[in-house]
């Protein structure tokens, strides 16, 4: 199951810390967070500062590494993005405590690769897929306590647009293959487009036809590997590749 929302932010959705919460990473955790950096990340990291420990606890994530954080508490709120972000005052975090004390707050760190301007192509070739699949399956895996609770009482993944700012990568590309992860790790999603309500409503939109045809995850794999093996379209991006998988599936 997929839930689409223009509205609100990862760390704000749902403060009961029932929903494990993604931080778009940097393979070195934390990313600019001491320095110039006021994305995602290292804003994620500013309004939950026991977040920055793990700059010096944790080495660079490799291709099939993710790390899972748990405990950290939110101090404050906040306005903006990047040049325009600012401090707006204290936060009171009434997230539910466990034995230890710790917040529940979940927060699945995954990095995606970083494509240069006038290369964004490449994403769409069966290496760089298969990387992202990968990366968004080990972040989306259940631990081992969970595999003792039905799939209904498993925690949906807060998540959105990953790796598509400065990254650049392609917002079409990355939803379906955060689908696909998400399906094969038997978690829900609840997909957040920060204030782009065009791009939720294509993506729902997508998402309910994919669902209604019975698309597997199998399926749609060998559509993105057709889709890369083409330069024509990869250069045309996710927009193509919207029409590729009508073409393709015969989607109804």
């Amino acid at each position: 199951h997929v839930k689409l929302d223009p509205e609100g932010s990862i760390e704000s959705y749902d403060d009961s810390g029932k929903m494990w919460q993604a931080d778009f990473a940097n393979s070195y955790i934390g990313g600019g967070v001491l320095g110039k950096g006021c994305v995602q990340e290292e804003i994620r990291f500013v309004i939950s500062p026991e977040l920055i420990i793990t700059k010096i606890l944790a080495d660079r994530m490799d291709h099939s590494e993710t790390m899972l954080i748990v405990g950290s508490e939110r101090f404050c709120e906040y306005t903006g993005y990047g040049d325009s972000f600012e401090f707006l005052g204290n936060y009171e975090d009434k997230t539910e405590v466990d034995k230890s004390a710790r917040r529940v707050t979940a927060i699945t760190c995954f990095d995606a690769l970083c494509f240069n301007p006038g290369e964004e192509d490449v994403q769409f070739q069966l290496a760089q897929v298969n990387r992202e699949l990968n990366k968004a399956l080990c972040a989306y895996y259940p631990t081992d306590k969970m595999m003792d609770l039905p799939l209904d009482q498993w925690p949906p993944i807060g998540t959105g647009n990953w790796g598509c700012g400065a990254f650049g990568g392609d917002i079409v590309l990355k939803f379906i293959v955060q689908t696909m992860a998400a399906a094969e790790a038997g978690r829900n999603l609840v997909y957040l487009t920060f204030k782009n309500e065009n791009s939720a409503q294509a993506l729902m939109m997508l998402h309910k036809r994919l669902a209604r045809n019975k698309v597997s995850v199998g399926t749609m794999f060998k559509v993105l590997s057709m889709f890369g093996q083409s330069e024509t379209m990869r250069r045309q991006g996710g927009e193509a590749l919207l029409d590729f998988i009508d073409l393709q599936l015969n989607l109804k």
